[in-house]
């Protein structure tokens, strides 16, 4: 079957998910001003067509006409049109898995030979919680010799964020509308902005794409879609170009699925070919930018009592505390580390100047409702354990947001993971350390030996995102958890 006629025939259906009205898909988490005017694309579908055209006039066998099932539902229950619009948050996305990514996948894998797969964000992306993410799987990689988690590597080529229809309407005159609402905002006293959801879902995209270092991100509410890409040229501010509004019913080389396809193979080939000065690369970018026309504002905004040794700078002075003199912060994300609800880096910190400090950076976003109570849990768990930081615990140097979206966290580099087996002396400390955590009525929660860490000798107790403030009862039945785990680990049950 040819590219085209499989793309004609492809009719992506509206099973109608959910009866409810459920939405819990982001919170305000947002910063307007970080975001740049949106601008027209132009060229949008010439550079889809480029793509597609490269295989006219060929026959691949391995697609086969599409089975298209309008108005059916994933469990056999036919959707009425007027319930269209209470498709939930989760919904959208999952559609996009069955009806979009699936040919699209199909299409990459035997027209272009680009094996590609819709993850979740905590496997497509290094920062973020964007609802999917478009991206080539790679081999994780594992840490020998302990069970720390493998760090997945998987090459993202477009994040996607997903919303429900009656929570955003996608109008058709996108530029007009977000550039008068965003002029609007900004015109207001910074403690009054109020945004709405369209703005709000366009800085979170911008934000995103920035962060990570991408080109190409997508906004849906499966009816209606919008592309966006994102240039960053060096010595200018960056610019974020969107695509013509495109409907779920458009078919042929003008179709969703055929735009998801074209940048698609944009995105692959500009990550595997050289590129032009100032093109965005996989990796997350480095803090650090142009001081003229620099937008990745680092606001320090934690614990007064965990600022005692402030932040070594970025390139726009903000304020620490209500007194505090202002502080040029920067923070340099060196190596990826892990990801689960944070993203951790280590990295480089500054404040004013001063001797560069070698930190741990704990990066949550924001968006997500879950993810801001885990943020908030970790550092009220942090602020009681104040007199141990540093000891017991990693000492906090500063917290701070990104984008209005992204909470940073910068604490001590505790180490390298603790050997399998573990020494003796490690039976020795970890009781220890938890004495003294439990003494501030702390509950970790989650020991494992991946959160123990060792340096020179030393040990600390780590990723406390579900340490709560705890009754006697809790802490009693923790002490007797770890005394067991303990056991079984020196008796070699488990490490």
């Amino acid at each position: 079957m040819r590219l085209i006629n499989y793309l004609e025939a492809l009719r992506p259906s509206y099973p109608g998910l959910g009866q409810d009205r459920k939405w819990n898909g982001t919170t305000g988490a947002a910063d307007v001003q970080y975001c740049p005017r949106l601008e027209e694309w132009p060229g949008f579908w010439t550079e889809v067509r480029q793509v597609l055209r490269e295989s006219s006039g060929r026959d691949f066998r391995a697609l086969k006409h599409p089975k298209n099932r309008e108005g059916t539902g994933l469990g056999g229950i036919q959707q009425a049109r007027q319930n269209q619009p209470l498709l939930s948050a989760a919904g959208v996305s999952t559609l996009l898995d069955i009806t979009i990514g699936h040919p699209v996948g199909e299409i990459l894998r035997t027209v272009y030979d680009i094996e590609t797969t819709f993850e979740g964000p905590r496997s497509g992306v290094t920062i973020g919680d964007p609802s999917r993410v478009l991206c080539v799987p790679q081999e994780p990689t594992w840490q020998k010799g302990t069970n720390v988690h493998p760090i997945a590597c998987n090459k993202p080529l477009m994040v996607i964020n997903a919303k429900p229809s009656w929570v955003l309407y996608l109008t058709p005159y996108i530029i007009t509308t977000f550039n008068q609402q965003r002029d609007k905002i900004l015109s207001q006293p910074r403690g009054r902005r109020c945004q709405n959801e369209l703005v709000r879902a366009v800085s979170q995209m911008f934000a995103h794409l920035h962060i990570n270092n991408l080109t190409y991100g997508v906004l849906t509410t499966y009816h209606s879609t919008y592309f966006f890409k994102r240039l960053d040229v060096e010595g200018a501010h960056p610019r974020l170009l969107v695509s013509p509004i495109i409907r779920r019913t458009d078919i042929g080389e003008k179709s969703l699925a055929a735009a998801f396809v074209g940048l698609a193979v944009r995105s692959f080939r500009q990550g595997h070919r050289t590129a032009a000065l100032g093109t965005p690369g996989p990796f997350p970018r480095v803090l650090e930018a142009n001081q003229r026309t620099n937008r990745k504002h680092f606001v320090v905004d934690g614990p007064p009592q965990t600022l005692s040794h402030p932040f070594d700078g970025h390139t726009r002075r903000v304020r620490r505390g209500r007194g505090d003199p202002p502080a040029r912060v920067r923070a340099r994300f060196v190596r990826f580390l892990s990801r689960n609800l944070a993203s951790t880096f280590r990295g480089v910190l500054e404040v004013d100047g001063r001797v560069p400090r070698e930190v741990i950076f704990k990066i949550y976003d924001l968006s997500t409702p879950e993810v801001a109570g885990v943020c908030d849990d970790e550092l009220k768990a942090y602020a009681a354990l104040t007199p141990i930081q540093g000891t017991h615990v990693p000492r906090i140097w500063a917290v701070g947001t990104l984008y209005g979206i992204y909470r940073v966290i910068a604490m001590d580099f505790c180490g390298s993971p603790v050997p399998q087996p573990p020494p003796p002396e490690f039976y020795e400390q970890a009781p220890v350390l938890f004495r003294a955590i439990h003494g501030y009525q702390v509950v970790h929660n989650d020991i494992d030996l991946r959160n123990f860490m060792v340096l020179h000798g030393r040990y600390r107790v780590i990723d406390l995102n579900s340490a709560k403030i705890g009754t006697p009862e809790q802490i009693l039945r923790e002490e007797r958890y770890l005394k067991n785990l303990l056991h079984k680990m020196r008796e070699g049950y488990i490490y």
